[in-house]
């Protein structure tokens, strides 16, 4: 696969732990490409305090964000959710350093599976990312600047959705139809 990194965070304690777990995507066999190329994933390394979204270049290309966390428990948990909607991610890696460089702690967060923790090593970060690499965005969505709908105007698409997801949550929805 290819894939690209997008560094815009200047904390250098992050920078130092994305080269590495950049050369352990190269490691398992990725190519890692220019940001003006196509590719399959984007480690965008990002600031949890001032995200930045990175604008794709294809509905292919998944988003994986890495970010320093300076703060912790339901803090981290509300600012990291915070940071994966504003950088319109796929998957939100937050690693922690106040337990030292040696040991840090690693968080992530996707809209369908919620937060989770785990021990930050290289291969660690790329299994989580891995399933988040390889697959494919099933919808293509249509965007218009300029849709204008009446009050009571009814989307099929929409209405089909609730139909067939019956008395479940959108959440519920998506774990069972989505998630492999």
């Amino acid at each position: 696969m290819k894939f690209k990194v997008n560094r815009v965070s200047v904390c250098p304690d992050l920078l130092y732990l994305s080269n590495i777990l950049t050369s352990e995507i190269v490691k398992k066999g990725n190519e890692q490409v220019s940001t003006d190329e196509n590719s399959n994933f984007v480690l965008n390394v990002i600031d949890l305090e001032s995200p930045k979204a990175y604008r794709r270049k294809s509905q292919e290309e998944n988003g994986s964000f890495n970010c320093p966390a300076q703060i912790s428990g339901a803090d981290l948990k509300a600012a990291c959710y915070v940071a994966l909607v504003k950088s319109i991610s796929n998957i939100l890696f937050c690693i922690s350093l106040q337990e030292g460089k040696e040991h840090p702690k690693a968080y992530s967060i996707t809209p369908e599976v919620g937060f989770t923790e785990f021990n930050y090593n290289p291969e660690n970060m790329y299994k989580y990312m891995y399933r988040l690499s390889v697959s494919h965005f099933v919808l293509r969505n249509k965007l218009f600047d300029d849709l204008i709908l009446e009050e009571n105007e009814i989307i099929p698409e929409v209405e089909d959705l609730k139909a067939f997801a019956g008395n479940c949550t959108i959440l519920e929805f998506f774990r069972l139809h989505f998630l492999w």
